[in-house]
């Protein structure tokens, strides 16, 4: 709060679960669109013994299986590139009235100008690769 800073980016998620009174500062919240998060970004992922069926089936009814299907496309995304934590790219995948929407950036390294792409398809089935080609092909011109 003494003002030595330029600029400091939260998760929301994270100022609200701690109760944080940000009010006092000058607060914005990133477009999800406009700045385009990585791929599977605030997805929880559980990992557990495949025989234990108790938490199997616990674990079932947290599982959303429509968010599952976007946060997929996203995960395929970089999959394809096979990209990890260090590759500079960003996926969002969201439900419209008329199907899904993939919004995708990608840049060569993190200094290098990004390329970004919005496709919109009916379903998810071949989004990812769609994706994929579209920006090796934009980022080759």
């Amino acid at each position: 709060r003494d003002g030595n800073f330029d600029a400091i980016v939260l998760a929301k998620a994270g100022v609200d679960r701690l109760k944080l009174d940000v009010s006092d500062l000058h607060s914005f919240e990133f477009d999800p669109t406009e700045f385009i998060p990585a791929p599977a970004q605030g997805v929880l992922a559980c990992q557990i013994r495949s025989r234990d069926t108790d938490l199997i089936n616990i674990l079932r009814k947290l599982h959303y299986e429509a968010v599952a299907e976007l946060v997929n496309v996203e995960r395929k995304v970089l999959n394809l590139f096979e990209g990890g934590c260090q590759l500079p790219l960003g996926a969002h995948c969201v439900r419209t009235e008329t199907g899904v929407r993939l919004y995708a950036i990608m840049a060569k390294d993190y200094n290098g100008e990004a390329t970004s792409v919005v496709i919109d398809a009916p379903n998810t089935e071949g989004l990812p690769e769609r994706a994929v080609e579209a920006l090796k092909k934009k980022a080759a011109h």
